[in-house]
């Protein structure tokens, strides 16, 4: 379900089904789940479910479903995510915490990632999931920087980042924009 404008897929699928099928919504933010629940109040063929689309099929064994007639997938981070500046996943908001999470309610957070892991570690993660050129140095500073206190804010984050990267390699408004999901 979407958080920016509001579970619309969701409300469209509903009305298509005309109060005969079931329509079943999982995501990982409890935020997107509330925000679905009350714009789709006017239906009780819905069921609301915090999980992740990796589990669908022991969500649906769960719920005693043997199959579906149709599955839309929403995989992207919403507007709303990253323009809530208390989730942490735009580069623009430099007081926001290091937080990043899609389920707030899972303990594990871009913090603890940044104020942990190894410098060999942040380098792998940055390369294989940012694609980012200059991972070792922007680990290596990270390292460096965690030495005398830790990292809490996004634009702390984003400080470090613009030191590792030469200028001539910045990107025309930050070189951040690939360290993080939002803009």
């Amino acid at each position: 379900m979407e958080q920016s404008g509001g579970a619309g897929h969701s409300l469209e699928i509903a009305k298509k089904l005309n109060g005969k099928g079931l329509l079943i919504g999982i995501d990982r933010d409890l935020e997107a789940l509330e925000t679905a629940k009350n714009k789709l109040s006017n239906f009780n063929n819905i069921k609301y479910v915090h999980g992740n689309h990796d589990n669908i099929k022991e969500i649906l064994e769960k719920m005693q479903i043997e199959g579906a007639d149709g599955i839309l997938l929403d995989l992207g981070v919403s507007s709303y995510q990253i323009d809530n500046e208390m989730r942490g996943f735009s580069y623009i908001q430099e007081n926001a915490p290091l937080d990043m999470r899609m389920d707030k309610t899972e303990g594990f957070s871009a913090y603890d990632i940044v104020n942990t892991y190894s410098e060999e570690e942040l380098s792998r993660i940055l390369t294989e999931y940012g694609e980012e050129k200059f991972a070792k140095r922007i680990a290596k500073n990270i390292c460096l920087t965690r030495k005398e206190k830790a990292l809490k804010k996004t634009g702390e984050l984003v400080e470090i980042v613009k030191k590792s990267i030469p200028m001539k390699f910045q990107e025309r408004r930050t070189p951040s924009k690939k360290n993080f999901s939002g803009n």
